[in-house]
């Protein structure tokens, strides 16, 4: 008859509980694959904040630059206005 050693679960850390309970004295863990997959989610959650920031950031110079240039251009209307009147006098 066979003796189980160890038991790999192949799912999340609720299979894992599982075994915990039914079966305590033997080893458990994860497959490297769905290790792996609850390792990088901090690294993803990370990734896509700074995404968000990033995207963010750029509207607010994207719009800074909208406002600029129109503060340009008023500036400029009004330094020909300006030089209209010089001219006139």
């Amino acid at each position: 008859m066979y003796q189980l050693m160890a038991l790999l679960v192949m799912d999340n850390n609720l299979n894992a509980q599982a075994v915990r309970l039914a079966l305590p004295s033997i080893a458990h863990g994860l497959c490297h694959y769905h290790y792996l997959k609850e390792a990088i989610k901090p690294i993803y959650e990370a990734d896509r904040h700074a995404k968000k920031e990033l995207k963010k950031r750029l509207e607010d110079y994207e719009t800074l630059n909208v406002v600029l240039s129109m503060k340009i251009r008023i500036w400029r209307l009004l330094l020909k206005i300006i030089a209209r009147q010089c001219v006139v006098l």
